[in-house]
């Protein structure tokens, strides 16, 4: 039964207290101009297992009428929003008791009128930055972590304390403590000897990234049957380009084996720059030139972005059944296969970090300990013997 249906049908076995019920904002999808707002709640309060229920008739009627204005131009996306959420406060508002994920929604006063101070004189500010709606769910949730303190006035200790005890994994709460650090450097905050606040993150253990060799990549590649999603494929494993800037491929960025990045095309199908400081030249593997030369051709590129997805996830299962040795590999992980590829042919980690645009920290956090091949043992030996 899909799972839209089977929560509908749990969702009459059991009426949650309005308390319980948790909201959140949905923004268009591909193809579709409506924002959604969704309401569910944790059953048996398992945090991974949410129930969806539909909107009270009153609720649904204020989300169409906001939708509403916005197809006559009356508010833009980001006043839409806006209305959401405050509708998602009134939600709340109405009960004493409220459930953490409920508090999490939710900012104090003094937050609130931090963030709002924040995003109208810093982030608004960001013309680079087209899509605001990440970044506004991250600082929004950062500062949920630090309630009830004040970030005008909270310890350093204080706020860090809050933030470990309340982030959901160390991951979590160093991207929190690095949004929190953007806006205390924007607040001029200070530490007790006049020096700028600046919190601590704690350690992160290492992420793990997925990624398949050449030779098991040439085996998922014989389980895809469409030859210009196999192209696309081959664009990324040869190229390391990021999705979107493989889509954005023009016969004017490639020449000679270098490719100029200076677009991408995002979720939306708009041509946009590329990830903040990404935009740069990129060198193709000998060999995949061909993949690439004929992926500019193509006119409507944009129509794979997704079918792409579909056509690894089932060539991959396809090409390594079950088992300890199996390979799981989506589109991005097509870049990391890039990288480790070349660190496997002796390309120094300076040079792939240039060749992905990555800064050099964050390839040595990805791509340290991968295990030699016989030929960079053989280059290592050789150097070492000058």
């Amino acid at each position: 039964m899909p799972a839209k249906a089977k929560a509908t049908s749990e969702s009459n076995t059991y009426s949650p207290r309005e308390e319980e019920k948790r909201y959140f904002v949905k923004a268009p999808q591909k193809g579709k101009k409506s924002w959604v707002l969704v309401s569910y709640y944790l059953k048996d309060g398992n945090r991974k297992k949410r129930v969806y229920v539909p909107l009270a008739d009153e609720l649904k009627e204020k989300v169409v009428s906001i939708n509403q204005r916005l197809q006559k131009g009356a508010i833009t996306e980001n006043d839409v929003q806006t209305l959401l959420e405050n509708l998602i406060q009134k939600q709340y508002d109405k009960f004493e008791v409220q459930s953490r994920a409920v508090r999490d929604a939710r900012l104090s006063e003094i937050n609130n009128k931090a963030f709002n101070a924040y995003w109208v004189g810093h982030y608004e500010v960001k013309t680079k930055t087209k899509d605001k709606s990440s970044p506004r769910h991250d600082i929004k949730k950062a500062l949920s972590l630090i309630e009830p303190l004040s970030i005008f006035t909270a310890e350093k200790h204080e706020l860090e304390s809050a933030v470990i005890k309340n982030a959901a994994s160390p991951a979590k709460a160093a991207r929190a403590i690095a949004r929190l650090n953007e806006m205390l450097r924007w607040m001029e905050r200070k530490n007790g000897s006049g020096g700028r606040l600046k919190l601590e993150a704690p350690e992160v253990p290492k992420k793990k990234i997925q990624f398949c060799r050449e030779d098991e990549f040439q085996k998922i590649l014989g389980y895809i049957e469409e030859e210009n999603l196999k192209l696309f494929a081959n664009v990324i494993f040869g190229t390391g380009l990021r999705i979107g800037e493989a889509l954005a491929l023009d016969i004017d960025s490639f020449n000679k084996g270098i490719i100029n990045v200076e677009y991408q095309i995002d979720k939306k199908g708009e041509l946009v720059p590329p990830k903040k400081g990404s935009a740069g030249q990129v060198v193709v593997v000998p060999g995949f030139e061909r993949y690439v030369e004929r992926w500019v051709e193509l006119e409507d590129k944009v129509q794979y972005r997704y079918s792409l997805y579909d056509a690894l996830y089932d060539a991959t299962r396809k090409a390594f059944p079950k088992g300890p040795n199996r390979v799981w590999v989506g589109p991005h992980d097509l870049r990391h296969s890039h990288a480790v590829h070349l660190l496997e042919k002796g390309v120094p980690m300076t040079q792939v970090a240039q060749n992905l645009r990555n800064d050099i920290k964050v390839c040595v956090k990805y791509y340290t300990g991968y295990g030699h091949t016989e030929g960079t043992v053989a280059m290592l030996k050789r150097m070492l013997q000058k």
